[in-house]
């Protein structure tokens, strides 16, 4: 059986899904997977594949792999809230992505004002895969896998 594995987005500090601020996320309603609080303002792609859906206000993005599966990637706690201000998309949706490629970066004045903790989510409806999670105190962005299925 072939894994695939998916890099942090962000650095920062990996924690488990299930302390995260948001019940979508924490009782795992669309996937299960890994939040990472950021020290860093530009996040990444985690996987490589197509840019399948880039939120126009930037504080989300799912990537397809070749594969076919797809990972979300939320950055922060109701920052839809934002309506886009403070996020600056780099990339277009459709676009083809390579791991650690720069998708959306945001206002550094965010990191001290909002809980920007990034949700990397592993959109698996069916329940097919079984996920290993990779913990660590600080994860490097594309060089840290955090978790893979």
């Amino acid at each position: 059986m072939n894994y695939e594995f998916c890099t942090a987005p962000v650095t920062g500090e990996a924690v488990p899904l299930e302390q995260v601020k948001d019940e979508v996320f924490s009782k795992k309603i669309l996937g299960d997977g890994v939040a990472i609080i950021p020290r860093d303002t530009q996040v990444c792609a985690p996987i490589s594949g197509n840019l399948k859906l880039l939120f126009h206000t930037g504080h989300a993005f799912v990537i397809e792999s070749d594969s076919g599966t797809c990972i979300m990637v939320h950055i922060g706690i109701d920052t839809v809230r934002y309506q886009g201000k403070g996020f600056k998309t780099l990339l277009n949706q459709g676009d083809r992505v390579k791991r650690g490629e720069a998708i959306v970066c945001f206002a550094e004045e965010y990191l001290q004002k909002a809980d920007m903790t990034t949700m990397v989510v592993l959109m698996d409806e069916k329940k097919e895969c079984t996920i290993k999670k990779h913990l660590y105190q600080e994860c490097i962005v594309g060089a840290d896998v955090i978790f893979e299925w």
